[in-house]
C-alpha cells in the first residue's frame, strides 16, 4: 500500500458525532439509563442498570459503520477471555437489540488523564506505574493477542479510596485486536496515529511487538507528559519514526536505554516481549569495582 493510498483510507473514517444521551439501553439481562457519555472512537456511556449498579456501556454508535459489527465481535470475544486474569474488567451483559458491551464502572482513571494531573513522576514511580502495566500486556500476548491501538487512554488505573492502585491496571478497547497469525476483517491501519509502530503506520506485518512499539510511547508519556513526536502531518510523522529510536535524555540510563530499544523502526531490533522490555528496566549497570580483580 502506498503513502497516499494509506492516508486517503484514514481520511475516509467516520468521525466521531455529538449525540443527545438515549433515554434507555436494553440488554439481555436489564436495562440501562445513560447518565453520562464519554469521548472515544466508538461512543460509551456510564449508566445505571435496572439494578441500581452503575456500570459502563459501550454503544459503537460512533465507529466507522463499516467495521461495526467486527469491532463489536472483537471485543464480546476478547473480554471474557481476558477477564479471567484480570487483563480488563469482565463482561456483565450485552445488547439485546443492537451491539452493547456492559462492564463494571472502574473507580479510577486513565492512564492519560492520570498523567496530565499528576507531577512527572520519579525514576521509582515511573517503574512503579509502567512494570505493573506491562505485565498485564505480557499476560493478553500470552493468550497470542495483539491490541493494535495500545495507548495512555486505553489503560485503566483504579483508585482504592483516593489512590491510585498501580498494581491492577485494566486494559481496554479490545475492538482492533487479534490473534496472531489469525486473518480479520479489519485493516492494520486502525489504531491511533501517536502510538503506531512505522509498520502498522503502512500496512505491513503486525504482531506483538508493534504493541511493544506503542508501550515505548507510553513509557515516554509517563516520563515526560507527552508523546514524543509533535506532528499532525501523517506522511512527516512516519519519517519521523522511520529515523530511529527515541532517545530521551534522563539521569536514569536503564529506562532511557530500555524505552530506545522498545521504538526502533525495526521490530526485530525491539524488545521481543513485554517481560524482556522490564528486564530492561530493571538491569543495573555493572560496575568495575565489584569485579575480581583478573592478572598479576
Amino acid at each position: 500500500m502506498s503513502e497516499n493510498e494509506f492516508y486517503a483510507e484514514f481520511e475516509s473514517e467516520d468521525t466521531q458525532k455529538q449525540q443527545p444521551l438515549p433515554e434507555k439501553l436494553f440488554g439481555k439481562k436489564q436495562n440501562y439509563t445513560p447518565v453520562h457519555k464519554f469521548r472515544g472512537y466508538c461512543g460509551g456511556y456510564t449508566a445505571l442498570a435496572d439494578d441500581g449498579t452503575l456500570v459502563f456501556v459501550k454503544r459503537f454508535d460512533s465507529c466507522n459503520k463499516k467495521y461495526r459489527d467486527a469491532i463489536y465481535l472483537n471485543e464480546a470475544r476478547f473480554i471474557p477471555l481476558l477477564a479471567k486474569e484480570g487483563i480488563t474488567p469482565k463482561l456483565l451483559d450485552q445488547g439485546l437489540y443492537e451491539p452493547l458491551i456492559i462492564q463494571p464502572f472502574i473507580e479510577g482513571q486513565n492512564l492519560e488523564d492520570h498523567i496530565s494531573h499528576n507531577e512527572l513522576p520519579s525514576s521509582s514511580k515511573t517503574r512503579e506505574i509502567a512494570i505493573p502495566l506491562f505485565k498485564t500486556a505480557q499476560k493478553m500476548h500470552d493468550h497470542h493477542i495483539t491490541h493494535r491501538d495500545l495507548k495512555s487512554a486505553n489503560i485503566i488505573i483504579p483508585h482504592t479510596g483516593n489512590s491510585p492502585n498501580y498494581k491492577k491496571p485494566y486494559i481496554i478497547d479490545f475492538g482492533f485486536a487479534k490473534r496472531t497469525g489469525e486473518l480479520d476483517h479489519l485493516s492494520d491501519l486502525f489504531g491511533t496515529l501517536n502510538y503506531q509502530a512505522p509498520e502498522q503506520m503502512m500496512g505491513g506485518t503486525v504482531d506483538n511487538r508493534t504493541d511493544i512499539y506503542a508501550g515505548g510511547i507510553i513509557l515516554h508519556e509517563i516520563l515526560t507528559g507527552d508523546v514524543p513526536f509533535n506532528i499532525s502531518n501523517r506522511p512527516q510523522l512516519y519519517r519521523a519514526k522511520r529515523k530511529g529510536p527515541i532517545k530521551l535524555e534522563i539521569e536514569d540510563e536503564r529506562i532511557a536505554q530500555a524505552l530506545s530499544k522498545a521504538t526502533e523502526p525495526d521490530p526485530q531490533k525491539r524488545h521481543q516481549s513485554f517481560n524482556e522490555f522490564i528486564e530492561a528496566m530493571q538491569k543495573r549497570k555493572f560496575w568495575g569495582w565489584l569485579a575480581p580483580k583478573v592478572g598479576l
